[in-house]
């Protein structure tokens, strides 16, 4: 296969939008594929408050090249007095369940269906895996510095719309709140059976403490769960967010990484061809 330069995915065509309910799923066909195809769907970070679905467009150009349906999910956002996790996390189920029922539209294998994302897309992410309100599960998944103990400050506040000003703490939870927490934590709603995973997280992450990482790690490995948990040496919080904190050359090495794990899986082959 010819090489991928990543500059040239940072920009391009954009990807087709599909509005499901209040949720849009970005598409973006494999490029030059036949039959039906494994898809890589991405969720975006930002606190379920900020970001947007077009920070992984550049993963989904590169992906599309792999053979992967490329997807990214736009979800309503938390704020105060207004949709909290719960609208988040209904529309990234409600967009994953779409793509399963439309499957053969989209040219998709709704076998072979795997799920990415950042931080609290990350958690979203997990969360299709985790909860019991989650009835169709991805094939797959890979989290990137994800918020894996919603329980733990300041997460429940967070997802619960209250704002915090900039550089201010967030006010610790109530108990009412630290329990309605509860039932959105992949740490603790997570039982198994439970996909493949591949859960990279950065060393020097201030945002996520690596800590969840490392218990999420402990608890997939206790219900045997085929997880690769690599610890990133110096990488920050959003480590895969390109024209972000991260060096290009560092981006490019952790998409390369992911295509590494998905050719392991079986949903694609040969090496990577993503260059910088």
């Amino acid at each position: 296969m010819a090489v991928v330069s990543y500059r040239s995915i940072l920009d391009g065509p954009s990807p087709a939008p599909v509005k499901v309910g209040d949720a849009t799923l970005w598409h973006l066909p494999a490029a030059g594929f036949s039959g039906p195809r494994p898809a890589l769907v991405w969720i975006h970070g930002g606190a379920w408050r900020g970001g947007d679905a077009s920070v992984f467009w550049p993963h989904m150009r590169y992906f599309a090249t792999r053979g992967f349906a490329s997807f990214s999910v736009g979800y309503r956002k938390v704020a105060p007095s207004g949709p909290t996790i719960d609208h988040a996390l209904a529309d990234t189920r409600t967009a994953l369940q779409h793509l399963f029922v439309h499957a053969k539209a989209f040219g998709v294998d709704p076998g072979a269906i795997v799920v990415g994302g950042d931080s609290a897309g990350g958690h979203l992410a997990a969360c299709l895996a985790a909860l019991p309100e989650s009835t169709r599960h991805p094939a797959g998944l890979v989290l990137c510095n994800p918020v894996i103990d919603t329980t733990e400050d300041p997460w429940p506040a967070t997802a619960g719309g209250v704002m915090i000003s900039d550089g201010s703490p967030a006010p610790a939870a109530t108990p009412a709140l630290r329990a309605w927490a509860l039932g959105f934590s992949p740490l603790h709603q997570v039982m198994g059976p439970h996909p493949p995973t591949l859960l990279l997280h950065g060393d020097a992450d201030t945002i996520v403490p690596l800590h969840h990482a490392q218990r999420y790690h402990a608890r997939l490995t206790a219900i045997g769960t085929d997880l690769t948990f690599e610890v990133l040496p110096g990488a920050r919080h959003a480590f895969i967010v390109p024209r972000w904190k991260t060096p290009e050359d560092k981006v490019v090495e952790y998409l390369r990484r992911i295509d590494v794990w998905l050719v392991q899986q079986g949903w694609a082959s040969g090496e990577p061809t993503l260059v910088l």
